[in-house]
């Protein structure tokens, strides 16, 4: 049968056939190993972020995610190793890669237990608070005279609270959601007290098509019309 079919058109049907992946341009997105944002559970990869990502990408790339500690997420995307990340600025990170836009961010709040009495950021002054090595609270904040413990991701902070080991800790909205839920606490317990308003932003590695780089920035324009608090607590 085969061989009364000019070869030509036999080559022009293999190549025109469509692939699953074929339709759809490749995309590898580097993401932050902390929970709640990102995190591997039975092999696979959870977290606040990684639905995030899939609200915005996943109908329209083929996409590859990778889970990798901080530091090794701002190297990969300055050598080109992933495509994509989404996180805080910094000045690390903007060396390093192009920022194409601001997506869903997080309330940064201060959480302590009723009993310390903290009611307000001049409570905290001389106090021994939790937050993450190397986060920045903006200038205002880092004026306040505190104790700061640096700790490496949220869970370690949770614990120092409910332990009492320290008087408060610095916490994402987004997190503070994620461990009430997860540790069964009782929000009554504790006091909240706003610090400030932070988006995230999209980077991409340089050298990214400019192809790519439009899709990107429609897709998200499009989600934050569908979230305009532009929280990404609203994704839980």
């Amino acid at each position: 049968m085969l061989k009364s079919i000019p070869i030509y058109l036999i080559v022009f049907f293999f190549f025109m056939q469509p692939t699953i992946a074929g339709d759809k341009k490749k995309l590898t997105i580097g993401l932050f190993d902390a929970a709640p944002f990102a995190f591997k559970l039975n092999k696979k990869i959870k977290g606040i972020t990684k639905d995030l990502a899939d609200q915005l990408f996943l109908k329209d790339f083929d996409i590859k995610y990778v889970v990798y500690p901080y530091s090794r997420i701002i190297e990969s995307i300055r050598l080109g190793t992933i495509d994509l990340t989404i996180m805080y600025p910094n000045p690390k990170i903007l060396s390093g890669s192009k920022q194409i836009a601001m997506t869903l961010g997080n309330d940064n709040i201060l959480v302590s237990l009723k009993s310390a009495g903290i009611l307000n950021l001049e409570d905290i002054d001389g106090r021994k608070i939790g937050a993450i090595q190397g986060a920045n609270y903006g200038v205002e904040f880092e004026k306040i005279s505190l104790k700061r413990l640096n700790v490496l991701n949220y869970k370690q902070a949770m614990k120092l609270l409910r332990s009492q080991r320290v008087d408060g800790i610095i916490i994402s909205s987004a997190a503070w959601k994620y461990y009430l839920k997860q540790m069964k606490l009782n929000q009554i317990n504790y006091n909240q007290v706003f610090i400030n308003f932070k988006q995230n932003s999209i980077f991409v590695r340089k050298g990214l098509s400019e192809e790519h780089i439009i899709k990107i920035k429609s897709l998200n324009s499009e989600l934050l019309k569908r979230f305009p608090a532009k929280k990404l607590d609203s994704l839980l």
